[in-house]
C-alpha cells in the first residue's frame, strides 16, 4: 500500500471518458424513446409482438450466457483441483 486508505487525492484522469459516455447514452435512450414512441406505441398488436420478442430474446441471451458462465465455473474449478493436488501430498495411513 502506498498509504491509509483515503488519504490521496482522486485521480481525474480516471473518469476522464465518463461524460461523453454519458451523454451518448442520453442520446441513445432518447433515440430508443423516440422509436418507441412513434413506431411501437401507435398499435396494440405492436407491442404485444415487440413485448413477446424482446421476452424470447431475453431469454435466449440468458440462455446462453449461464451456459458460458457455467462453463468456466467448470473449467476454475478443475484448475482449482488440480493445484491443489499441488500443494497437497497424500500419505497412506
Amino acid at each position: 500500500m502506498d498509504g491509509a486508505s483515503f488519504t490521496r487525492q482522486a485521480d481525474a484522469s480516471r473518469g476522464s471518458g465518463l461524460l461523453p459516455m454519458m451523454i451518448l447514452g442520453g442520446i441513445v435512450a432518447a433515440i430508443a424513446g423516440g422509436i418507441q414512441y412513434f413506431l411501437v406505441f401507435r398499435s396494440p398488436a405492436i407491442v404485444a409482438g415487440t413485448a413477446a420478442a424482446l421476452a424470447i430474446a431475453a431469454f435466449l441471451v440468458t440462455r446462453a450466457s449461464l451456459e458460458t458462465f457455467a462453463a468456466s465455473i467448470r473449467f476454475y474449478l478443475g484448475l482449482a483441483s488440480a493445484e491443489a493436488g499441488t500443494l497437497y501430498k497424500e500419505v497412506d495411513g
